[in-house]
C-alpha cells in the first residue's frame, strides 16, 4: 500500500523502511525487483503488542541515525516513537486514519514535548493511500505515478517456482482467512464461492491458510468435487504463496495480506470486506484489478450470513459477475 509513496520519496532521499523476519521473501523479491533499498534492515518482530520492547530498541537505533525527515502512519508507532526520541531530529509527519485519536494522541504527546522535534500532523482524508500521498504534498514533491506493482519479468520468474503440480493448472486461490476474525467473512459464502469456481467457471480452487484452519476445510468443502480443490493450508510458506498468487487466475479473499500480494502481482481478485471499508483501504489506480464487496456486520462486530434478497443479490448477480470479469 506504501509502495508508490517510497518510491516518490527515493528520487529524493535515502529511504530506510523496515520489515519483519517472515516477510523476508517478499523484501528479497521487492529488493531485486529495484522498489525496495538493498540494504533494508529486516528485524524479527515489529508486531508491538507481542514484541513492544523490540519495537522501541528498533526506533532508538533509527534516532542515531539522526533523519532528515520521519513518516509515522498509525497512533502505536507515534507513541513509541515519542517516548524513545526516535523523532527528535528533524521534522516528523504523523497522520493515522482514526481522526480522532490523532487528535488525541498528538496532544498527549506533544504536551509531554517527548522526542516529537518538528511535529506535523496532517489531517486524514480517510483512504490510507491518498494519506501517503499527503505526506508527498507537504514535502513540496510531485505525486508521479510511481509504481505499485511488480515488472512483467518479476511476475514472469515467480510463476515458474509454481510447483510442477499446478504449472499447467488453471486455478483460483481462495483465502477465506485472515489473522483477525472480525475481518472474516462467513464461511459459507465461501463456500458459494468454491461452488462456483468450480462449477460454472471449470477451474481448480486452490484453498489457502495458516494451519489451525486445516480442521475448517470439509466445512468448506463438503460435498464439492474433490478433483477440483486442493487444499493447501498450513503447506505454502510466503515464497510458495507469492508464486501460486502469481499464476492464478485471480483470488478470492478477504482484507487481509492475499489482497495486497495480490495487487502487488498484478493479479486480479475479488475482496469480502467486513469490519473494515474498502473506501478507507482501496486505492483509485486499484479498480482495474481488485472487485470490492462490502458485507453488512452483526452486533457482536462479525461479519452476518447474508439475508434474503441480499443474500441473492450477491451470491447469484454481482459476484459470479465479478468473478467472470477478472477471468477474462
Amino acid at each position: 500500500m506504501a509502495l508508490p509513496m517510497l518510491t516518490c520519496l527515493r528520487d529524493h532521499y535515502q529511504v530506510l523502511p523496515i520489515t519483519q523476519l517472515q516477510h523476508k521473501a517478499l523484501v528479497e523479491l521487492l529488493q531485486a525487483d529495484d522498489i525496495l533499498e538493498p540494504d533494508l534492515p529486516v528485524v524479527s518482530n515489529l508486531r508491538f503488542r507481542s514484541n513492544p520492547r523490540g519495537s522501541w530498541q528498533v526506533l532508538r537505533q533509527l534516532n542515531d541515525l539522526k533523519p532528515s525527515v520521519t513518516l509515522l502512519y498509525g497512533k502505536t508507532l507515534f507513541a513509541a516513537a515519542s517516548l524513545t526520541g526516535a523523532s527528535r531530529s528533524g521534522l516528523t509527519l504523523y497522520s493515522t486514519l482514526n481522526r480522532r485519536r490523532q487528535q488525541a494522541s498528538s496532544e498527549a504527546y506533544r504536551n509531554r514535548g517527548r522526542g516529537l522535534g518538528r511535529l506535523t500532523c496532517l489531517d486524514s482524508s480517510g483512504n490510507q493511500v491518498e494519506d501517503h500521498w499527503r505526506f508527498i504534498d507537504y514535502l513540496k514533491h510531485e505525486r508521479r505515478d510511481h509504481r505499485w506493482r511488480l515488472t512483467p519479468e518479476a511476475r514472469e520468474r515467480l510463476r515458474r517456482t509454481i510447483p510442477g503440480d499446478f504449472q499447467d493448472t488453471r486455478y483460483v486461490v481462495v483465502a477465506p482467512w485472515t489473522s483477525d476474525k472480525r475481518r472474516d467473512a462467513h464461511l459459507d459464502y465461501f463456500r458459494r464461492v468454491v461452488e462456483c469456481v468450480t462449477g460454472d467457471l471449470g477451474l481448480t480452487v486452490l484453498i489457502t491458510g495458516q494451519a489451525n484452519h486445516a480442521d475448517q476445510v470439509h466445512r468448506l468443502t463438503s460435498g464439492l468435487p474433490r478433483e477440483r480443490i486442493v487444499n493447501l493450508t498450513g503447506k505454502t510458506s510466503l515464497a510458495d504463496l507469492l508464486g501460486l498468487l502469481a499464476g492464478a487466475r485471480f483470488v478470492v479473499a478477504n482484507d487481509s495480506g492475499n489482497m495486497h500480494l495480490a495487487v502487488l502481482l498484478g493479479t486480479p481478485s475479488v475482496v469480502l470486506f467486513t469490519s473494515t471499508s474498502p473506501d478507507m483501504l482501496v486505492s483509485r489506480q486499484w479498480n482495474e484489478s481488485v472487485s470490492a464487496v462490502q458485507f453488512p456486520l452483526t452486533r457482536s462486530g462479525h461479519a452476518a450470513t447474508i439475508p434474503g434478497g441480499l443474500r441473492k443479490s450477491l451470491l447469484e448477480v454481482t459476484i459470479p459477475e465479478a468473478l467472470q470479469n477478472t477471468w477474462r
